[in-house]
């Protein structure tokens, strides 16, 4: 099963992603703007930086087949 999840920073600006564990994806996305920093997904990595950590809601789920 993969969830959809949607990163809300406090400026309103939104990211939408799936995992199939979205707990362990977020530590991954705060690693990568935090520590990596702009290599990966420079924009996010700005907006995280400016706005600091965004809020996180699980929106859905979704099978594969």
């Amino acid at each position: 099963m993969f969830y959809v999840y949607l990163l809300t920073f406090s400026n309103g600006t939104y990211y939408y992603g799936s995992s199939v564990n979205p707990e362990m994806r977020f530590i991954q996305h705060k690693h990568i703007c935090c520590v990596v920093k702009k290599k990966h997904n420079p924009r996010m990595a700005n907006i995280w930086n400016k706005h600091g950590q965004p809020k996180m809601e699980i929106v859905g789920t979704y099978q594969t087949e």
